[in-house]
């Protein structure tokens, strides 16, 4: 387990080994842009693409929260990584699970023409929200055009990486289950 504080709180209690035939439909998507610490999402998903290339699970990328809306037919786990501004110190990793208030709280890092939580409010309205929806936010610094990432964000990719990776080895037991 990663002793890690900055993610402490992204991981999860009450595991237990995923079983072959439990598979789910898995969709990560890393929201983002080339601009500066809004990368951050991309390049997550870009490890990731090649961390998980031997799974089925699916890996996108998406410029806007709007995107996902086109994604979401049959998925039953879903996990959205972003940059936020406003919720910590640069390079700090955040993980929320939908409905999250601190998500409505927390400003996007791009210029998404829709905002992820009402992305997922409408999908949720239109009754395709999968069920298991999970946020994982790095806190961003700079956002400027053509700008690189700040070495706080760049830092975050791989602990990020590794926190979804383990998610999958698991799936939630119920309380009082014991493995």
């Amino acid at each position: 387990m990663n002793d890690d504080p900055m993610i402490a709180s992204c991981v999860p209690r009450l595991k237990q080994p995923c079983r072959r035939n439990e598979l789910r439909r898995n969709l990560i998507v890393g929201l983002g842009s080339a601009h500066g610490d809004d990368q951050l999402g991309w390049r997550v998903a870009e490890r990731l693409a090649l961390e998980l290339a031997a799974s089925e699970i699916d890996v996108r990328i998406a410029r806007s929260p709007g995107e996902l809306l086109d994604w979401l037919d049959g998925v039953e786990r879903l996990i959205v990584c972003d940059a936020c501004e406003n919720q910590g110190s640069p390079g700090t990793v955040h993980c929320w699970h939908w409905p999250a208030t601190e998500l409505r709280l927390a400003r996007a890092s791009g210029s998404h023409d829709l905002g992820l939580a009402s992305a997922l409010a409408l999908a949720d309205e239109l009754g395709i929200l999968p069920g298991d929806v999970k946020l994982v936010a790095v806190e961003g610094k700079q956002h400027l055009p053509s700008a690189e990432m700040t070495p706080e964000v760049a830092a975050a990719v791989e602990r990020v990486v590794e926190l979804i990776v383990t998610s999958f080895a698991y799936v939630d037991a119920p309380v009082g289950e014991t493995g």
